[in-house]
């Protein structure tokens, strides 16, 4: 028989670590399935409405990764394969007949802000000690169940004494879609940036929808790989103009000066619009030759890219293009300040042949 339950792993100066525990006959397994934003309602209490959604895809991405995970670990343990897990960093196991005693505790815990369900206390026979956050939507009486039904001999106390079943209340996230959290953020209870869009008027309330709205496009059209050159700047350009028209607003209170250094911020991460006269005029500039440099850049947090120099100008190119391409001929038109490529064209072998043959 194996029961499971999860728990907590406070660290102060890193993330938390989320446990699966996993209880046999023999022994208590802990198993890593998480970190900080281990389910849904970790990351709603722990993150603000605006960077939930924002991430939004890669939040639901991590959850889906993290079932098969754990559907994964059930099966392993169920069919007593968990040596393999047991070497995994922060994994390890308890031996029953090494533990003294265990000790719920229902003070909630100033590390999550109050809000979880207490801690829980290991004490072996030789004086360690593993101590554990309870999540708040964990039920205490499920642990201690999950304890006693495959391993009725060992010690709990609760608050240091006997246990007693009690009364808990366990809230659950609610089932969520990206356009539900769009609209608790523009229009409900979030208290993101000081949360004065009830008091707004008419005319504000849209100004200040149409603000939001215009950020998480500006962040979302930030690869300049993927969007044309309008649709990268357009964004920033109207979020500019509609937060001038803020600024002057006196009911936007100290929310417009939040959203003006937000809007800078922007402007600085996505300089290309300083280039839209020369746009705008076709006053672009244009390097050929072969790459004096062509390297290839990886990153975790940004997308790939190929750095090439090009006429001694230094340009951020799409990982689609071929190493082999580094000795042809590249005929690149770019905007003057950003750098921005509007269109490249790679001559072929033989073109590039002639070029370098006319240059002689």
């Amino acid at each position: 028989m194996v029961h499971s339950f999860y728990l907590i792993k406070p660290r102060l100066t890193k993330f938390d670590i989320f446990y699966k525990v996993y209880v046999t006959d023999t022994s208590f397994y802990f198993i890593k399935i998480g970190g900080q934003f281990h389910n849904r309602y970790a990351y709603e209490k722990q993150i603000p409405v605006l960077f939930e959604i924002l991430f939004w895809y890669w939040l639901k991405k991590t959850e889906k990764k993290q079932t098969a995970l754990e559907a994964e670990y059930d099966n392993k343990v169920n069919n007593n394969e968990v040596s393999e897990l047991l070497q995994k960093e922060h994994n390890f196991s308890i031996n029953s007949l090494e533990i003294k005693n265990i000790v719920i505790n229902t003070a909630a815990t100033f590390h999550t802000g109050f809000r979880d369900n207490g801690t829980i206390l290991f004490t072996l026979t030789n004086g360690e000690t593993h101590k554990f956050i309870i999540p708040e939507t964990i039920s205490r009486v499920a642990i201690n169940k999950s304890i006693k039904e495959v391993q009725p001999e060992l010690s709990i106390q609760y608050d240091g004494e006997k246990w007693e079943t009690n009364n808990e209340h366990i809230p659950q996230p609610e089932e969520n879609t990206l356009s539900k959290r769009i609209r608790k953020f523009l229009f409900g209870d979030s208290d993101l940036l000081l949360d004065i869009n009830a008091k707004l008027s008419r005319f504000g309330k849209i100004l200040n929808i149409t603000w939001f709205i215009f950020l998480i496009v500006s962040i979302v059209t930030s690869d300049s790989f993927v969007f044309p050159y309008l649709v990268k700047t357009l964004p920033i350009i109207i979020l500019v103009l509609v937060c001038m028209i803020i600024l002057f607003r006196k009911e936007f209170g100290l929310q417009r000066y939040i959203q003006l250094g937000i809007t800078v911020i922007m402007m600085l991460l996505s300089h290309e619009w300083v280039d839209l006269p020369f746009y705008l005029k076709h006053e672009y500039k244009v390097a050929e030759g072969v790459p004096s440099k062509f390297e290839f850049h990886s990153a975790r947090k940004s997308p790939d890219y190929w750095e090439v120099v090009v006429d001694d100008v230094t340009f951020s190119m799409p990982d689609d293009i071929k190493e082999e391409y580094s000795h042809r001929w590249f005929v690149i038109r770019y905007l003057p300040y950003s750098k921005f490529i509007l269109d490249y064209e790679i001559l072929t072998r033989e073109e590039t042949r002639k070029k370098l043959q006319t240059l002689k």
